[in-house]
């Protein structure tokens, strides 16, 4: 029996580029979409998206044999990278070096190399590196871990065509840390992009996915970075080996989720399904198929109609002329558009520079004379601003900003466009709700922060920042008071300290409803002076901001006193 089954999905035949995945210990199977083939190994799904797509070749394969299960789209191509010289020079096709990976390995889940994972940043000293996200154009599931990880949950397809795969990526996270990986031997490319990435904010299967753990409390299954995050993943560590099963039992799955929840309901209910089912049918009349046309999304495997061909044949044009994103003209163009980009920016921060107040005078005038919070009129200096020409004084070159409650990534977003030339080398974002300003950040956790459950404490260990300088940590949330507590410790820690003031600068100022002071008089006696009110934007509530002094004697002495 071979140990590889390749699962691709395609037009219509299976094309010339993926006929190299058959070999001498591989076996290939292809789904095809738009038009029927007459290849014996083929399967007719019409009108189909792309999880339904994948689930249609999975319940035709289901309890074969095959140690992996390796599903691809249908322009995966692969290719050496600089690592994989010396398979190269052995004359071997990329497809089996990615199998002497997985064999050599033995991962839960395997994949090549790939423009954003790890944010592009591959470590080529190292043959394997492990992943919180991976990108689906190619994944090897270990038999073992198939029936805990598959089938996609189809349900969210019309909504976005990635959230299928986020939900995969987050289970295989949590049940499997170390085992995902990929090699840095063989790199994917799909340079024809045939699956639209319709929208990147994974708020929806994030959320879904963590109503359905049973035990919520751990911190590690919150942490949630975006793909491009400069961080190492956090709580996924060093490759593993194989060094023991990867089944999960039934009563192991009970104890780690609520299988009553939907997602773990629906994947029954495809498993269960036969393939005489009207849902499994090749009829192109069926409801199933219906509804999907009738819903025409852009996230589908490749969208029928004239406007459909007309991009794939620009695009192949394109690629011809050299105008893709893997070709030298593409990466010129985006270095252009870098530096342009870079320039723009720069001009701008200097115009800011001469028209805003010297920020050197406004920590002179703050030494000569600080006020207590209430005695600073609302358009006194931006706390921004300070912070800002504090950063560039700096001699640590880590600088790291923690903000919950980011909303759209304001405060992080005026220092990367201008306010300081030191951005913060590792900016982390928390927020109950994904929004669009979790781009901003090198890490992004999705949670509510909150005594006894996720604290600030224990995300900053997951970061490995448990004794690490916190050069600035905003918190916007509607509970200030309540999130600064979960600091625990560290709060001598931070540098600078910026809280919401809900209701007014009197919820700083007067002690809090519960016993504990957790107001202004206890921040000064901690040894935090107030540095600056900044008013909301709109209507939003005032923040106001504070300098741990002990702190900054240290790190800066020609500002403060």
């Amino acid at each position: 029996m071979r140990r590889f089954l390749y699962l691709f999905q395609v037009e219509q035949d299976l094309p010339d580029h993926l006929r190299d995945a058959a070999g001498p210990d591989s076996d290939v199977r292809f789904l095809s979409y738009r038009a029927r083939s007459n290849d014996p190994r083929s399967v007719f799904y019409p009108s189909s998206s792309w999880s339904q797509g994948r689930n249609r070749l999975l319940r035709e394969v289901v309890g074969g044999d095959w140690l992996y299960f390796i599903f691809g789209d249908a322009d995966v191509r692969l290719e050496f990278t600089a690592r994989g010289a010396e398979s190269l020079a052995r004359r071997l096709s990329p497809w089996r070096a990615f199998e002497e990976f997985l064999l050599a390995y033995e991962p839960a889940v395997g994949t090549p190399a790939y423009a954003w994972h790890l944010s592009g940043m591959w470590d080529l000293a190292q043959e394997t590196q492990t992943l919180r996200f991976f990108d689906p154009v190619l994944n090897a599931f270990h038999r073992e871990a198939l029936p805990a990880l598959l089938p996609y949950y189809d349900l969210l397809d019309e909504a976005c065509a990635d959230y299928s795969g986020s939900i995969v990526c987050s289970t295989a996270a949590d049940l499997y840390p170390g085992h995902v990986m990929q090699t840095n031997r063989v790199r994917a490319l799909n340079p024809y992009s045939l699956r639209g990435y319709t929208e990147r904010l994974l708020t929806k299967p994030e959320t879904l996915y963590l109503e359905s753990l049973r035990d919520p409390r751990d911190a590690a299954r919150y942490l949630r970075q975006p793909e491009w995050s400069q961080l190492p993943h956090p709580g996924m560590g060093v490759p593993r080996r194989k060094a023991a099963s990867y089944r999960v039992t039934a009563e192991e799955m009970a104890s780690r989720y609520l299988l009553d929840h939907p997602i773990w309901m629906r994947k029954r209910e495809l498993l269960a399904m036969p393939l005489q089912h009207e849902f499994y049918s090749d009829d192109p009349a069926s409801s199933r198929a219906k509804r999907w046309r009738k819903r025409s999304p852009g996230s589908a495997p490749m969208p029928t109609g004239k406007i459909a061909e007309l991009r794939l044949r620009t695009h192949a044009l394109r690629a011809r002329l050299g105008l893709v994103r893997t070709s030298r003209v593409f990466a010129l163009g985006r270095w252009i558009r870098q530096w342009r980009y870079l320039a723009r920016v720069q001009a701008q921060r200097c115009q800011r520079r001469l028209r805003s107040p010297n920020e050197a005078a406004l920590w002179s005038a703050w030494r000569t004379h600080r006020r207590a919070l209430t005695e600073l009129p609302p358009d006194g200096p931006d706390a921004t601003d300070l912070i800002g020409y504090a950063l560039d004084t700096l001699n640590d070159p880590q600088v790291v900003f923690v903000d919950v409650g980011t909303g759209r990534g304001e405060a992080l977003g005026r220092i990367q466009d201008g306010v300081t030339l030191r951005k913060p080398v590792i900016s982390i974002g928390v927020d109950r709700v994904q929004t669009r300003g979790f781009t901003w950040y090198t890490g992004y956790v999705l949670g509510t922060v909150s005594a006894g459950h996720m604290t600030l404490a224990a995300i900053l260990r997951q970061y490995g920042f448990a004794q690490r300088v916190l050069h600035w940590v905003r918190i916007a949330d509607e509970q200030p008071l309540t999130v600064l507590r979960t600091l625990d410790g560290q709060m001598d820690q931070c540098l600078f300290l910026t809280l919401r003031c809900p209701a007014g600068v009197s919820r700083l100022v007067e002690p809090t409803a519960d016993s504990s002071p957790w107001h202004q008089q206890y921040l000064v006696s901690a040894g935090f002076a107030f540095v600056a009110l900044t008013p909301g934007q709109g209507g939003a509530d005032p923040e106001a901001t504070f300098v741990n002094l002990a702190l900054a004697r240290i790190l800066l002495p020609d500002l403060v006193p």
